[in-house]
């Protein structure tokens, strides 16, 4: 019973003192819109954008727009999905200055129904050839990004796009935890992430079969909060109290 409880306190302090962003994913929310976009009929949130730490040079990346309203088979309301140039964009913490040092793999888009097959294009943007080239590009309202992709335009219909995911390798950096594989930079105008959707006007026909339709750009806003120090303080206090019980206990036996 002793050793159990003194494993008890080990764990517990183990636990507080672990990185809470190595506990769990960090999530940010595409909740800020271009020019485009500020109308009432699109308002946010627009999707989030999650951060899946694996390990110190690579981390898996996932675009996912809000759940969309069905009002019918051929209707919807709050529907948002991913396309064009500037699809999606981030902005990765150790990118060098051309974004040479990133590379990404295992891309799959999906939408409502399902993982899309077959897949649609989806490239990473570029600028420039020979020395001027460079991977950092401009998303839209949001500053440049070391990692941007293409998709395909609003016209097609594999352009309904509702998820990306794919993972991200950096070369000569390294990433800590979830929460510091972006960052925000005066390049990107200190955001982290930026899309470029589609939405329908709410009540219109569903897009991509007609109907009115409103394109635009959206950068993050964070949604992860991590523990205030008071309650770290009252979990050291809690543990701290329980060792000294533990210690009691001993000195009586």
């Amino acid at each position: 019973m002793k050793s159990r409880g003194l494993i008890v306190c080990l764990v517990a302090v183990a636990l507080l003192l672990a990185p809470l962003s190595a506990m769990g994913d960090t999530v940010y929310n595409l909740v800020v819109p271009n020019t485009l976009f500020s109308t009432s009929a699109t308002p946010p949130p627009y999707g989030t954008v999650t951060v899946h730490w694996l390990d110190a040079t690579d981390a898996n990346i996932t675009f996912t727009a809000p759940a969309t309203t069905f009002v019918s088979p051929t209707l919807y309301t709050d529907y948002y999905s991913f396309i064009d140039g500037g699809m999606l964009g981030v902005n990765l913490s150790g990118g060098n200055a051309k974004g040479t040092n990133i590379s990404y793999s295992s891309l799959v888009a999906s939408n409502e129904l399902g993982v899309l097959s077959p897949q649609p294009t989806i490239t990473r943007e570029s600028n420039g050839n020979g020395k001027s080239f460079t991977y950092v590009v401009n998303e839209d309202g949001f500053g440049k990004m070391n990692l941007v992709f293409a998709g395909p335009n609003f016209g097609s219909k594999s352009a309904d796009i509702d998820q990306v995911s794919f993972n991200v390798t950096i070369t000569d950096a390294s990433w800590a935890d979830s929460a510091s594989v972006l960052t925000g930079t005066a390049i990107s105008n200190g955001y982290l992430a930026g899309a470029h959707l589609v939405a329908d006007i709410a009540g219109s026909p569903g897009w991509p079969t007609g109907g009115a339709a409103i394109t635009g750009y959206a950068g993050n806003g964070t949604l992860h909060v991590p523990l205030p120090a008071s309650v770290l303080l009252l979990g050291s206090g809690l543990v701290g109290l329980g060792l000294l019980r533990f210690r009691r206990r001993q000195h009586k036996s």
